[in-house]
């Protein structure tokens, strides 16, 4: 009886937990929603450079290595390199539409869109956040 118990009381914390951790989640949604719709389009001043989108994952790569390059051997400027890379990866973005699973077959080119946006203004990860398949 006691077991027994214990399993019901078991049940109903976690029903409760699981309640409250979806409306957190509804609740964290909206407050990302209401970021992004204030955050200003970083695009409006923004260049954009010529790409060809026929190997989104190898032009992806290219831009991880120069990120990883220039943070073990600091021959170039950090800010000039990050922003380089963030001026490839939106002109990419814009032209070519943001790279999917299919397209990313690399590990490199999975992590060159994470630190990309991780070494860009705050503008930028809000800007694209939508678009991030978690």
């Amino acid at each position: 009886m006691k077991h027994r118990f214990i399993k019901i009381i078991f049940m109903f914390t976690s029903l409760a937990v699981f309640m409250a951790c979806k409306q957190e989640s509804k609740n964290q949604d909206a407050l990302i929603k209401n970021l992004i719709d204030k955050s200003p389009n970083p695009l409006e001043n923004f260049e954009l450079i010529d790409l060809n989108c026929d190997n989104i994952n190898n032009l992806l790569i290219e831009i991880f290595i120069e990120d990883q390059d220039v943070r073990h051997t600091g021959t170039r400027d950090r800010k000039e390199v990050d922003a380089e890379n963030l001026q490839k990866f939106v002109s990419l973005v814009e032209k070519c539409g943001f790279p999917t699973q299919d397209e990313l077959t690399d590990y490199r080119s999975k992590y060159a869109v994470f630190l990309t946006l991780q070494h860009s203004s705050p503008e930028w990860i809000a800007y694209y956040l939508s678009l991030i398949h978690i």
